[in-house]
């Protein structure tokens, strides 16, 4: 019985392979990138109101925390990316290191839980951070198994920074308004 991961790889990296897909699929990677999503939290921090500002520094701490939790599982597990292990990956950008767990992914679910969480619009971040999984797969650096683990990583980062700052926050709120009761 042939390996589910390995399937749906060659379903998204040979057989969707098209001309369109090979120029986006790229760009849309580049989007999950560490670089890119840091320039957005410090564009944040520089550009958005006051009350707002905290959705860059946690992206930031955010990125920071990705970074290093993706640095050390991947050198723990040391799963080599598809085009060392199968035959005929259509591999589109060049990507040395271990595959598991993409780092875009978990770069890209932890700033979709945080921006959506003081932005709204759910619906438009965590899409792209979908299509920015599913890039990775496409142009050949990752398997499916990759994206879904580090898309997962990525949530739960997010989660745990949006609840500290929130839990902060209430201390603080409380300890600063206590006197007005």
């Amino acid at each position: 019985m042939p390996n589910p991961d390995v399937a749906v790889f060659y379903v998204i990296n040979n057989s969707c392979s098209n001309f369109t897909f090979d120029k986006v699929m790229p760009v849309i990677s580049i989007i999950g990138s560490n670089a890119f999503l840091a320039l957005a939290a410090l564009v944040i921090i520089i550009l958005v109101g006051r009350q707002k500002k905290i959705a860059g520094v946690i992206l930031m701490a955010g990125l920071t925390l990705s970074y290093y939790s993706v640095g050390i599982l991947k050198a723990l597990i040391s799963r080599p990316r598809p085009i060392v292990t199968l035959e005929g990956v259509n591999c589109i950008v060049g990507q040395g290191g271990f595959s598991f767990p993409s780092g875009h992914s978990t770069y890209a679910f932890m700033a979709a839980f945080i921006l959506s969480a003081f932005f709204g619009r759910k619906h438009l971040f965590f899409l792209a951070a979908a299509l920015i999984a599913l890039s990775r797969v496409y142009v050949g650096v990752h398997y499916p198994s990759d994206v879904i683990s580090g898309g997962a990583l990525g949530l739960g980062i997010g989660y745990f920074l949006v609840g500290v700052v929130g839990y902060v926050k209430k201390d603080i709120d409380s300890v600063m308004f206590s006197h007005e009761k």
